[in-house]
């Protein structure tokens, strides 16, 4: 009799722990980051660091460049302004991150002239003068500006 207990036990234990093996890797493991890709967003920044002197799109038409420079041009007075301290620049990044995976701003709660800089800027074909680390996270070809474009 206390063999037959012994082995019930024992059973039971098994069973036990392979249930909560089972239960445990079932289970979703916590996400310690999360990636995106905001081409808006990239934009915002690249033109701004065109208007600190970064480097500018290459292989342009002059058209095309006149068009870049128009809009590197109209962020000159945002190159003073702190990214993370300026409570204008803080507004216009989460509003941008609202744009995430958009094809236009339709909706986006940002200056009326700074959607259409955007827009002619993001018109410009320069998805592949970024440099490589911007690239890899810019999607500028998915974009569809035309309904930004106010005239």
């Amino acid at each position: 009799m206390r063999d037959s207990v012994e082995r019930r036990f024992a059973v039971l234990l098994t069973v036990i722990i392979a249930v909560g093996s089972v239960v445990r890797a079932a289970q979703p493991k916590p996400q310690l980051f999360s990636f995106h890709s905001n081409a808006w967003l990239n934009l915002h920044h690249y033109v701004r660091s065109n208007a600190r002197g970064g480097p500018a799109p290459t292989g342009l038409t002059d058209e095309e460049r006149a068009q870049w420079a128009a809009g590197v041009e109209f962020y000159k007075p945002y190159v003073p302004r702190e990214l993370t301290l300026d409570d204008g620049m803080i507004a216009i990044k989460n509003a941008l991150r609202g744009a995430e995976g958009k094809t236009s701003l339709d909706g986006i709660a940002v200056d009326a002239a700074l959607r259409t800089e955007l827009a002619f800027c993001a018109a410009a074909p320069i998805e592949n003068t970024i440099p490589r680390s911007e690239a890899a996270v810019t999607v500028l070809n998915r974009i569809d500006v035309s309904s930004d474009l106010q005239f």
